[in-house]
């Protein structure tokens, strides 16, 4: 029997997919699932039934306020299982060794649980971990590396970049010879900024998300948008892929046994191809972004209907994301077009304190901009002439 099928009867049986798989006879038959369904199984067996309580590892995903997190309760032997299996992969590619001095910029609040995940992978591959968490003020960190002698910086982008921009203004003569990113994508110029002022020569980067667990891995030199993943952790299907093919993920976690991940559209676009690499084969994932209607930003992804309630009485709107050169660091605007100035004058303040609650925007991370504009002022599509409901600028 395939790992696949495995999954597919622990699923057919399973709280989570039962009623779903209900007319499902194997795996290829099985209708995909997704964050909203996963949502609302998860939070009902968690009320309902204690045991999903009992020796697991919850992890928070889908936004940045306590009311929008999917928990997803992980198997916590099931968990340290993934993490085994995955940490020589990464010790093998050189993200982690014995010489690792690494400063551990990744949160730890709201039981995000990124902080302690990377300690312990780096552990693993024996490195010397400074764990010094993403809320730890810019200039304590500095003085940290400094005086341990840090060597390596891991973090989500948008972290790294408020400490990197630290340590020019302040002049910090500080040098990070590897960088080791994840939680969201890092464009090329962001990457150069950041090799320019902490004087970066290597760059890594990890893959993953609280459903499915740490799978993928980007050794040095691999593409920004390229990780690698081990087959008996992790099946990637492409859906509906285009010419080039591109298209939806679907996951299923071959290790994950208590509580299935089982063809889990995770809302990202990729494809699977296969490369060779120190002299062996490696399936590789070619990351293209996130799916329509949804986008990453501060290491947290959103979807339009996140932003349902503040959004749903205006006659059009459209959401821009951008690379501030000056500021380095991501700027989110939300242009906004309201029925009659009645309304703005009604409800401005309201609807500007909803998105920014939904958001929760760091200034120090990425910056948010609310503004009631002209439907003239939005852009279309060239060929629809129908409005963009979300431009991202970043490349």
């Amino acid at each position: 029997m395939r790992d696949v099928d495995k999954i597919f009867e622990l699923a057919k049986k399973h709280p989570f997919y039962a009623e779903r798989y209900r007319d499902a006879s194997n795996f290829a038959d099985a209708p995909t699932t997704d964050k909203a369904h996963l949502y609302k199984v998860i939070n009902q067996a968690l009320d309902e039934d204690p045991t999903f309580r009992e020796g697991v590892y919850l992890s928070p995903t889908g936004g940045s306020t306590p009311d929008r997190l999917l928990y997803f309760p992980t198997d916590i032997e099931d968990n340290q299982l993934q993490r085994k299996m995955l940490s020589p992969y990464l010790n093998e590619a050189k993200i982690f060794s014995p010489q690792t001095i690494l400063l551990n910029l990744f949160g730890s609040n709201m039981m995000y649980r990124a902080l302690e995940i990377f300690n312990d992978f780096a552990e693993r591959g024996r490195a010397t971990v400074l764990p010094a968490g993403s809320q730890c003020e810019d200039g304590l960190a500095a003085e940290v590396a400094t005086r341990f002698a840090a060597n390596s910086l891991i973090g989500n982008p948008s972290r790294i970049l408020q400490f990197a921009r630290h340590v020019e203004s302040q002049a910090i003569p500080l040098k990070i010879e590897h960088l080791i990113f994840g939680g969201e994508t890092l464009q090329e110029y962001k990457a150069d900024y950041l090799k320019d002022v902490l004087g970066i020569k290597r760059i890594s980067a990890i893959y993953g998300s609280a459903e499915s667990g740490i799978w993928g891995y980007q050794p040095d030199a691999l593409e920004l948008n390229c990780y690698f993943y081990p087959a008996e952790i992790m099946h990637i299907e492409i859906l509906e892929p285009d010419d080039d093919g591109f298209g939806r993920m679907v996951l299923t976690n071959l290790v994950r046994t208590r509580n299935p991940l089982c063809r889990y559209d995770c809302g990202d676009i990729g494809r699977i191809t296969e490369t060779e690499h120190r002299g062996q084969q490696r399936n590789m994932l070619e990351f293209k972004g996130r799916a329509e209607n949804s986008f990453f930003i501060g290491s947290e992804y959103f979807s339009i209907n996140d932003f349902r309630e503040p959004l749903e009485n205006l006659l059009e709107f459209q959401i821009q994301i951008s690379f501030d050169e000056s500021q380095k660091r991501d700027r989110i605007k939300f242009s906004l077009v309201a029925p009659n100035p009645e309304f703005i004058d009604a409800n401005k303040e309201t609807i500007k304190k909803q998105i920014r609650h939904i958001v929760q925007s760091l200034d120090s991370w990425f910056t948010t901009e609310i503004e009631f504009v002209e439907i003239s002022e939005l852009q279309r599509s060239k060929t629809s002439q129908k409005v963009i409901k979300i431009i991202d600028q970043r490349s």
